[in-house]
């Protein structure tokens, strides 16, 4: 826990916590050896604004909830929990955006789970700022740097670092075609933007929230600050190694990603475009994975040889197997 007072964090607020300017969300499951780092980052927050941390632990059985309590006792006019004795995440049905959003107090929100953390004391300050000497803008974000858990590596800055993967800037259309990744722990965005926002299940939920970001406003990187960490965990909610789940996963992308396009108007060449770089970017688990009914999709798709040939090895046996091989083999 950080060696911080209620105090030392409010000394310079011009109003009072039962106000904040800003409110942190953070949802966390199980994630015990990480959430006090989480924590952390909020609470070394210098701002000259009040703010406040609503935690929602969706039913962890390890000792987060433990470990969240010790900081609500410790910090009771900044820290907010919400426990829930049943899982809602599974349930893929917006509730846990129901049940945290009358507690989202403020005119700014910002976003982090509970395995990604921030690294920059100033972080909230910079981006409240920005926002509020710029209306047009909806959203801002940061530079950040990628942990992998599993071998400690970290990858600095990826933002102006690998600029071809993390883009600075996208128009809606870019991002429905081809979505990226905007480090959602890095966000600070304006509330009643937010409360507009209308849930569709996805297995991405933050893809979403950015859409009708851009479809809503202007949205701003902070290229030149990186302010926390994303954590790459082997099983998480937005990576696994299990390719059944991977494959589960692009596929409702995919479908969501033409709803939104639905939404928004956006013509039936975006929708073209989306199948298009889907198929380009994952034919070879569609012939590992996919049914007869995909995979017939996939071949009225298939222009290159790479994709023509894959999908005719796919269907033998002995060749599939093997193909399967090296696409774990690879993964691993």
């Amino acid at each position: 826990m950080i060696n911080r007072t209620e105090t030392d964090i409010m000394k310079k607020w011009k109003g009072t916590p039962d106000f904040p300017l800003l409110t942190i969300r953070c949802n966390t499951y199980n994630q015990e050896a990480y959430i006090s780092q989480t924590i952390d980052g909020f609470l070394m927050q210098e701002t000259d604004f009040p703010f406040r941390i609503v935690i929602h632990d969706d039913a962890s059985t390890d000792k987060t909830g433990e470990i969240i309590k010790a900081y609500t006792q410790q910090y009771p006019n900044i820290i907010i929990p919400i426990v829930e004795k049943e899982n809602q995440y599974s349930k893929y049905d917006g509730s846990i955006l129901r049940i945290t959003r009358p507690f989202l107090m403020g005119k700014y929100l910002a976003f982090c789970e509970g395995d990604d953390y921030w690294i920059d004391s100033y972080k909230l300050q910079k981006q409240v700022d920005f926002l509020e000497k710029n209306p047009e803008y909806v959203l801002c974000y940061t530079n950040f740097n990628i942990l992998h858990q599993q071998n400690g590596k970290m990858e600095m800055n990826l933002i102006t670092t690998r600029p071809d993967n993390f883009k600075q800037q996208y128009t809606l259309e870019q991002w429905l075609t081809y979505p990226g990744y905007t480090a959602p722990m890095t966000w600070v965005f304006r509330k009643e933007v937010f409360d507009a926002f209308e849930f569709i299940p996805s297995c991405d939920g933050t893809f979403v929230q950015f859409a009708h970001f851009l479809h809503t406003g202007k949205v701003h990187c902070m290229k030149e600050d990186t302010t926390a960490v994303y954590r790459v965990l082997m099983e998480s909610a937005s990576h696994s190694s299990n390719p059944h789940v991977y494959y589960k996963r692009i596929k409702d992308l995919r479908h969501v990603q033409k709803v939104l396009a639905k939404r928004y108007n956006m013509g039936l060449e975006v929708e073209r475009r989306i199948d298009v770089v889907y198929f380009s970017r994952f034919y070879k688990l569609i012939c590992l994975l996919g049914t007869k009914q995909e995979r017939d999709e996939l071949a009225a798709h298939c222009t290159a040889f790479p994709q023509k040939a894959v999908l005719l090895l796919s269907n033998s046996p002995l060749a599939k197997k093997a193909m399967f091989w090296v696409y774990n083999h690879k993964r691993g």
